[in-house]
């Protein structure tokens, strides 16, 4: 994957949360779906899920797949039927997330400001040589810009609503932790770095699992309160 398309995904991140609480709860949530229905999606109309009588599209299912085989640099006919059906649970179990978030987000009555978002999207483009640079990123991954500015938008939602129940600002690390996680790591190479020398990066690790376990756990809560069904 190349500098500039590593920019795009540090952006949209889930996908910033989607994604990370996707692959997490892949492995701790499953669907009443049978295994013969867990098929790609192919009808790009109706209704892939239902959350709280809000209806998931089989077009944002298409999306995310093509956003996430893109970041893979795979296609989805190179994968088997076992690892078709797993990326199938994990979108449809990614999309009912973010459903769930949103709605959290939009019932406390977060707004984000057309302005806010307009930011964040300049920011980004300032990262990149030139426009045609930006846009090759943005269509390497699957997006087009107005994906990018409602993801955007939807992520700042999220992540303002999350910071506010959550207080993920108020995460701390340790020196403990840190010291454990160097020994950890160092014990697998052959000539470590000095812990001083990466001791920002051990702790942006440690705060952001940290952080990350926060959100599982409170998405985990939003769905067992939730009224979902699986239709596919």
């Amino acid at each position: 994957m190349n500098t500039q398309t590593k920019k795009i995904i540090s952006i949209v991140s889930a996908v910033v949360i989607i994604l990370v609480i996707v692959w997490a709860l892949s492995s701790k949530t499953s669907t009443s779906t049978d295994q013969n229905s867990r098929n790609q999606v192919e009808n790009q109309d109706g209704v892939v899920a239902t959350v709280n009588g809000q209806e998931v599209l089989r077009s944002e299912y298409t999306e995310l797949q093509s956003s996430i085989m893109a970041q893979q640099g795979v296609e989805v006919n190179s994968l088997d039927e076992t690892q078709q059906a797993q990326l199938q649970s994990q979108i449809i179990d990614a999309l009912i997330s973010q459903t769930l978030l949103a709605q959290a987000s939009q019932a406390a009555g977060i707004k984000i400001l057309e302005a806010d978002v307009n930011v964040q999207l300049q920011l980004l483009k300032e990262r990149f040589p030139d426009v045609a640079a930006y846009q090759d990123a943005l269509a390497g991954e699957g997006l087009t810009e107005e994906d990018l500015k409602e993801q955007t938008q939807l992520n700042l939602a999220m992540q303002t609503y999350l910071n506010q129940e959550l207080d993920l600002e108020l995460s701390e690390v340790t020196e403990a932790e840190i010291t454990a996680l160097y020994n950890q790591q160092a014990a697998n190479l052959e000539d470590a770095p000095a812990l001083e020398d990466v001791r920002t990066e051990l702790e942006q690790v440690l705060l952001q699992q940290k952080q990350q376990e926060l959100i599982i756990e409170h998405v985990q809560q939003l769905r067992a309160d939730a009224d979902i069904e699986i239709l596919i």
